[in-house]
């Protein structure tokens, strides 16, 4: 009978030795990618799931935020469809007799203090203010020419027009809505309200969550962060800039782009770059298209790219004769 060497049999403990060592070192291998694999899609679905949770939270806060901007609108759009049919407008647009400018410097005053216009003001075609609800304010509108403000021209031409502008005599921002006076003989003059968001900002403010309304053209126009008012986005073309310029729209605003302290609004707006999965949720206030009107589209944008709080992002985009029709969130 054949027999194994002795150093054979001598080895042979050492050598099971070492493969039970190499097979416990392959199971522990194993073990452990198993265990990261696991990791890593519980990791992926958790930020799935907070993603999700987050894109719902953003949806009811912008819904919240149309909700609430309608509120604000609703009663002060009404105005100028009421008083352009007021027979003392009429009166005080066809006589300009001192006694008819004082009844409705007087109407004007006691409609502004029940309503939420900032200020109610009447001009005649040639854009000069006859009649205004703070008429015996310093700052008062009565008399100044408003003849080249876009909701001027507009309303003149189309018979009503929404404008956002930094007020040239009170440098206080708001949304201008006009309608234009028509008599038996032609147009008689334009009735304007103005519209301040003060308590508007103040109340997105106290929600935490930073929010703000921006143009055509990405320039900030309404902000809970007092810093952002008239930022851009993204910097403005020399054309746009220009145009913007000359219409006086911003007074002397810089209307420079978000500077690196301010990126996080610049991530909020830019947030949907990173694809689908981050798009931020949208909801658009339609409105009835006229030229210079605004559209807001709303956004409620959470950071859905960063595990940060987030916030909202709404956009007013002047309405065209022929507006498209897939018009995309400005932010």
């Amino acid at each position: 009978m054949l027999q194994r060497p002795a150093a054979v049999l001598a080895a042979t403990p050492e050598l099971l030795a070492g493969r039970a060592r190499r097979a416990w070192l392959l199971f522990a291998a194993v073990a452990l990618l198993i265990v990261l694999a696991a990791l890593y899609g519980a990791g992926l679905y958790g930020r799935s799931t907070e993603v999700e949770a987050l894109a719902t939270q953003g949806r009811t806060d912008a819904n919240l935020k149309v909700a609430l901007l309608r509120a604000v609108l609703e009663n002060p759009r009404a105005l100028p469809l009421l008083l352009s049919e007021d027979q003392q407008v009429h009166d005080a647009l066809s006589e300009r007799s001192p006694a008819s400018i004082d009844v409705l410097n007087r109407k004007l005053e006691g409609l502004v203090s029940g309503t939420k216009a900032s200020v109610l003001y009447v001009t005649g075609t040639d854009g000069l203010a006859i009649a205004s609800s703070n008429w015996r304010e310093p700052v008062s509108f009565v008399g100044n020419d408003y003849g080249f403000r876009a909701y001027f021209s507009g309303a003149m031409e189309t018979g009503t027009a929404e404008y956002f502008a930094l007020g040239n005599v009170s440098k206080r921002p708001g949304l201008y809505i006009s309608r234009r006076v028509d008599g038996a003989s032609g147009p008689l003059g334009v009735v304007v309200v103005k519209m301040e968001f003060d308590q508007l900002e103040a109340d997105w403010h106290e929600a935490n969550r930073p929010a703000y309304v921006s143009d055509a053209h990405g320039v900030v126009l309404i902000t809970s962060v007092p810093s952002w008012r008239f930022l851009t986005t993204e910097p403005l073309s020399r054309p746009v800039l220009a145009e913007i310029r000359a219409s006086q729209q911003f007074g002397d605003a810089p209307l420079v782009s978000a500077p690196a302290s301010n990126s996080a609004m610049r991530r909020w707006c830019h947030c949907r770059s990173r694809g689908p999965r981050h798009s931020p949720p949208m909801s658009r206030l339609s409105m009835p298209s006229r030229p210079g009107a605004a559209m807001p589209n709303i956004c409620g944008c959470r950071r859905l790219c960063r595990r940060r709080p987030g916030g909202s992002i709404i956009s007013f985009r002047p309405k065209r004769r022929s507006p498209p029709r897939n018009a995309k969130c400005g932010c």
